[in-house]
């Protein structure tokens, strides 16, 4: 996917940001295969538990978080706040039955 095609992302869904993650099969730890519009200090806050975090998105299901600042499932909210990032929302891709 070129830097255009990320840039599409982010402005048909009207944000200042995206990413693309992938799910390790193993300990659910998230891995940013594209983002558009995030620093790299946020990117390299640490790792995140999609199943701590996000379970539901898991199970298929999108999850709207709508204020990160005290939602319980956002682990590095200092970064977020430093970052801007005030909303989430987390909509599983599933390839090949995965």
């Amino acid at each position: 996917m070129s830097g255009h095609d990320r840039d599409q992302i982010a402005h048909a869904m009207n944000t200042d940001a995206s990413t693309i993650s992938s799910l390790t099969l193993q300990g659910n730890n998230s891995n940013s295969l594209l983002t558009d519009g995030l620093s790299e200090k946020y990117l390299n806050k640490g790792p995140v538990d999609a199943e701590k975090s996000v379970a539901d998105a898991l199970k298929g299901n999108p999850v709207a978080i709508y204020d990160v600042s005290s939602d319980p499932r956002i682990v590095y909210k200092t970064e977020a706040a430093d970052e801007g990032i005030r909303s989430m929302l987390v909509i599983p891709i599933i390839f090949r039955g995965r």
